[in-house]
Formats: structure tokens, sequence, C-alpha cells
């Protein structure tokens, strides 16, 4: 792990002799590490094919990121999922392996069937159990600070002139 030296010249007395003195700066914490690598993979994401886009955002952010091995596992099988039942196969697996360990009140996807829910009623539902799963393993500075990254990007992509013709 690198570390930042930092040189700090103390003057001593009236003189000019000065002491050379070692501060040492922590670095990131784990947290801030994998939110500035998710806000990376969200831009890398903007510069790839749009087919290949999610699987940027899976393999260099969401994979990495969740700590409960079902919920990474469910990432790493929609990859190999049709399009349409990759919203179902991460909400299963990122559900089961989350709800029983996040606090009241929890999502109202945890009391729900995940297969018996609509496909236009299942990214609301995820989207609120995945900011409790943000907040759960990046606390909740660094959850705010990934939704406040991710929201920059977007808006950047709404103001900039789109690539297509």
């Amino acid at each position: 792990m690198r570390s930042l030296v930092l040189v700090v010249l103390v003057a001593l007395g009236s003189g000019c002799s000065a002491k050379q003195e070692e501060v040492v700066v922590a670095p990131p914490s784990r947290a801030a590490a994998l939110v500035d690598r998710c806000i990376a993979a969200h831009k890398h994401s903007r510069t790839v094919d749009p087919a290949a886009a999610y699987a940027v955002i899976v393999n260099e952010c969401l994979a990495v990121m969740v700590k409960e091995d079902g919920c990474k596992k469910a990432f790493e099988l929609s990859l190999e999922a049709d399009a349409s039942a990759r919203a179902s196969t991460v909400a299963t697996g990122c559900a089961a392996a989350y709800c029983p360990l996040l606090g009241e009140p929890k999502p109202a996807i945890c009391a729900r069937d995940v297969a018996t829910i609509a496909a236009t009623e299942l990214p609301r539902l995820f989207s609120e159990l995945f900011m409790q799963v943000r907040t759960h393993d990046l606390g909740a500075t660094e959850a705010a600070r990934l939704e406040e990254g991710i929201k920059e990007i977007v808006a950047h992509d709404k103001r900039s002139p789109s690539k297509t013709p």
C-alpha cells in the first residue's frame, strides 16, 4: 500500500535551523476507494459500446463493491443472462443476501417474492434495496458520495450533445 509522506520543515527558535519531520497521510478507506472506482467505472461505461457498458459497471464496480457473496454472484450471473432477465437475477440474489442483514424499515422488496414482481415495478423496488445495500457496505457518507457522483455523470450526459447522428 502506498502512503504519501509529506516532509514538513519546522523552524526552531529565531535561527534558520530547521528540522525535517515526516507526516504520514493515511491511504483512503476501502469504502472511499470503492466509490472512486465505481465513479470511474460509470464514466468508463460512457466511452464503450452500449452493449458492453453493463459489463463494465458490473465488473469494475458492482461485483467488487458489494460485500455479500450472494449479491456478488447475482451480478456475475447477470452478465451471462439475457438482458431481459438481468434485473430479476440481480434483485433475487441481492435481496436474498441482504434483506436478512438490513435494519428496519426494510426495503419493500424484502417482503415480496421477486419472481412475482412486475418488470415495470422491479427497477423502483431494487433501487430502494440497493440504496440500503450501498449504505450497509460503504457507510452513509460514501454511499451518498457515490449517489452524487453518478447523478453528476448522468447530468453531464444530458447536457452533452449525443454522439450518434
